[in-house]
């Protein structure tokens, strides 16, 4: 089974029609044979109803969040987005045409602890044709994995000084790509994927 095994990196400036900011973009797919995808930092120590008595889900959290707005001219974006119904991704992207998503499940505990359970990965490549976002999936396979994660939300500031909310976690999700600090950029359409699962 696929580990996800990989490193990124970040570099500084943005280029204008970066993938995350064409959210309702038409998207074109293609699936390529596997290659490799990121490694994960692995697992940190670290209301909406459950159907359980242990674990909820934080209200809070259900949206789509961003570090684009914590960072001038940055030349990727590392998102997360939280559904109501438990289940989210990450998404990341460089510019220069190359992006890589976790798919997951999610749930909180009474103690700001955040647990993703990663099931699936997917990486490749996007481009801009006209108003349409791309995305060329050239890796794609499962991922059985689980990071724990102490999280906090607060009032703060984005890079320009424009009051913002702010999600913190105790350690960055997957080393050189998803961080550990976000801004809420949105809320999330009903039914909302990731982008690589939008059709026109």
């Amino acid at each position: 089974m696929d580990v996800c095994p990989w490193t990124g990196s970040r570099f500084g400036g943005t280029e204008l029609g970066h993938p995350s900011s064409h959210i309702g973009a038409f998207l074109d797919l293609h699936v390529d044979p596997p290659a490799a995808a990121p490694a994960l930092t692995g697992t940190y120590p670290g209301t909406l109803a459950s159907p359980t008595m242990g674990p909820v889900l934080d209200a809070r959290l259900v949206g789509y969040w961003s570090d684009e707005p914590l960072y001038q001219g940055a030349m990727e974006a590392a998102d997360i987005a939280f559904r109501t119904d438990g289940t989210g991704w990450t998404y990341w992207s460089r510019d220069g045409g190359t992006f890589f998503v976790y798919r997951f499940s999610w749930h909180t505990t009474a103690g700001r602890q955040l647990t993703l359970d990663l099931r699936q990965e997917l990486s490749g490549t996007w481009d801009l044709a006209g108003r349409t976002t791309r995305h060329r999936v050239t890796s794609q396979a499962t991922c059985d994995k689980q990071i724990v994660l102490a999280y906090e939300i607060r009032a703060g500031q984005d890079v320009l000084r424009r009051p913002a909310t702010l999600l913190h976690v105790d350690q960055p999700i997957s080393l050189g790509t998803i961080g550990d600090r976000f801004a809420l950029k949105r809320e999330l359409a009903e039914n909302e994927q990731d982008p690589t699962t939008r059709s026109p």
